[in-house]
């Protein structure tokens, strides 16, 4: 199969990562090539080249979970790539395991996942607020947002559930549309240092969504009563809860470099500044799963010894 036929083999959206790959590939036939969602390099690529600082690894964006699955069989699908090392990495979402042990999974919703959990704020605290487990004021934060994201959880049940219900349907074959990349989680709740309030509704959510199929509201509490038993922080959509994390460390920055803050003891100055490229400003903080170790590690040893056998 020569190039041409190889990029006509790809098709629509991802015919672009592939053609990135084959590019890549002619100039660096030993490098590592990791497919992945979107800008998820922001996350995997520091934590990656931390386990086999060897290698030299190229991150190509495949446009989506989906981009990623396709590029995925293409590939393994041309024996003239069996020596090249591929790694291909997905969100888990609200969808089935995959069980490919060639794909990595995030054992959550989303890499943004793991960024909003308990250690990562403690990070956080102890990095740049220069607070420790001495301090009063690193327990009183840490409370608040133990507290907030608690509340954060309550208020977001719903749309939560809502998403799932969706994605239900899609999986039975039944076309619906939900947008959710124009959906600002600002339009859903107001997080403050006080508490966090929600502003949307069953009804509203009808109105946020005019394209989508019908949810009824039994089908919808269904899925909340399912929800009971699982780690929301975990599950819940990975950029909610990365949009809490966010607002919280920016309110509590805010605070603390006030003269008489409302949560802290006394002014603690800080610089910390986010925007909207949070995934690599605060990767460093970041939960580190032992899965991503293995994953890797097996995958580029498997090469290495299909290498020698060959």
């Amino acid at each position: 199969m020569d190039h041409l036929e190889k990029l006509r083999a790809s098709r629509d959206k991802e015919s672009v990562s592939y053609k990135r790959f084959m590019e890549l590939l002619e100039r660096n036939k030993d490098a590592v090539f990791c497919f992945v969602e979107g800008e998820d390099s922001k996350y995997y690529a520091a934590k990656i080249e931390s386990i086999e600082p060897s290698y030299k690894y190229h991150f190509i964006n495949s446009k989506g979970k989906e981009g990623v699955l396709k590029l995925f069989r293409l590939i393994t699908g041309i024996s003239e790539y069996d020596l090249i090392k591929t790694l291909y990495f997905v969100d888990r979402d609200f969808d089935e395991l995959i069980d490919n042990p060639h794909i990595y999974e995030t054992p959550c919703y989303s890499i943004e996942n793991l960024y909003t959990t308990k250690n990562t704020i403690c990070r956080v605290l102890q990095r740049e607020f220069q607070l420790d487990e001495t301090d009063d004021d690193y327990y009183t934060a840490l409370h608040a947002f133990s507290t907030h994201q608690s509340e954060f959880h309550d208020a977001m049940d719903q749309i939560n559930a809502w998403i799932a219900c969706h994605r239900d349907l899609s999986k039975q074959g039944i076309t619906t549309r939900l947008n959710l990349s124009d959906l600002n989680p600002s339009n859903l709740v107001t997080v403050s240092l006080t508490g966090v309030t929600q502003k949307y509704s069953f009804d509203s959510l009808i109105e946020m969504f005019p394209h989508a199929a019908e949810i009824d509201q039994e089908t919808l509490e269904n899925k909340l009563r399912s929800f009971r038993s699982i780690d929301r922080q975990k599950w819940y959509r990975g950029k909610f809860e990365l949009f809490f994390f966010k607002k919280f460390i920016e309110i509590l920055s805010e605070d603390s470099n006030r003269r008489h803050p409302f949560l802290f003891s006394t002014k603690r100055k800080n610089q910390l500044q986010l925007s909207a490229n949070v995934l690599s400003e605060l990767s460093q903080y970041a939960e580190f799963p032992e899965c991503l170790r293995t994953y890797v590690k097996r995958i580029i040893s498997q090469d290495q010894l299909q290498e020698a056998i060959m």
